[in-house]
Order: C-alpha cells, then sequence, then structure tokens
C-alpha cells in the first residue's frame, strides 16, 4: 500500500510520515476529547453508570450505544488505514486475537474510562516490550507480571495512580 500524498507533501519520508501521524492522532484525540465533553458523552457516562435510569428518563439508549460504536469503529478504521500505510502492507497476522489483547492491556495500564490512559498505557507498553525484548525472549511473562502488577496495586491504571499521587484530574 502506498503512502498518500497530503497537501502536496509527499508521505514516503519518514519524518513526513511520522509528523502526519501525530497530526492524525491529535486530530482524532481533539475529536474524542470534544465528543466527550459534549451532551453526547454526558448520555453515554449516564448510560455506561446505569441504564435502565436513562431509558427511563427517555434517552433511547440504543441509538447511542449504536453511534458510539459507529466513532468508535471510525476511529478504529482510521487507525487500520493509518497502520497499513506506516506498513506498507497488511497481513492476516494483524488480525490475531493477540492485536485485541494488546489493545485491551494498553488500556487497563494507563487507565481505564480515560482517554490520557490509553495514550499513557499504549506507550509504556511499547517502552517494556521494546525495552525486555531486547534483554530476554520471555518478554511476555515480565509484560504479564506487570499487567498483574497494576490489576492488583493500580486498578485505575497509570492515570489513577497519578490521580492519587499527585490530584491529576482527568
Amino acid at each position: 500500500v502506498p503512502r498518500p500524498s497530503v497537501l502536496g507533501v509527499d508521505l514516503a519520508r519518514p519524518t513526513a510520515f511520522h509528523l502526519y501521524l501525530l497530526a492524525c492522532v491529535v486530530l482524532a484525540a481533539l475529536a474524542l476529547w470534544r465528543i466527550v465533553r459534549s451532551p453526547f458523552g454526558h448520555v453515554l457516562v449516564g448510560i455506561r453508570e446505569n441504564e435502565d435510569r436513562m431509558r427511563a428518563v427517555g434517552y433511547a439508549v440504543d441509538r447511542y450505544k449504536l453511534a458510539a460504536f459507529v466513532v468508535a469503529g471510525g476511529i478504529g478504521g482510521a487507525a487500520g488505514a493509518l497502520y497499513t500505510q506506516f506498513v506498507g502492507s497488511i497481513t492476516p497476522d494483524a488480525f490475531l486475537w493477540t492485536t485485541s489483547g494488546e489493545a485491551l492491556l494498553m488500556v487497563i495500564i494507563g487507565g481505564t474510562g480515560t482517554l490520557g490512559g490509553a495514550l499513557l498505557g499504549s506507550g509504556a507498553f511499547i517502552l517494556l516490550q521494546s525495552l525486555v525484548s531486547s534483554y530476554t525472549e520471555r518478554w511476555m511473562l515480565i509484560l504479564g507480571v506487570t499487567f498483574i502488577t497494576f490489576v492488583l496495586f493500580a486498578p485505575g491504571g497509570i492515570v489513577g495512580a497519578l490521580r492519587g499521587r499527585i490530584g491529576l484530574r482527568a
């Protein structure tokens, strides 16, 4: 899959492509941040907390869930397209269950229920994977121990631990 040309800039050069990826991540994060803080996002939080109550108040819960699924699918599809451009091709290995498991680990390590947690968790996961795999082939074992440690001692993930330590607001 060839890399596109955006606004006359050839993205075949690694620096240009990485800046393009950074711009896409920032735009997606801003869009999600805006959605979370909109009335739509507040309704989704209400549905997560007490679905029956939101239905009783008069919200079309199934439509809100469908809309949230569409937004998530759009972001996921954009991420898949960017990954394909980054790698240059796509193989069936990208669709293994372990890929979904890694994404869940990233979110849990970073902190569920927060936008920043997903970013911090993915950075921590990739950093841990890169560092530990350079020393041993059993990096997955160390990652598993790290995951269990986070679940036991920091159930809110990195963001939850930072909230407790420095009073960070999400």
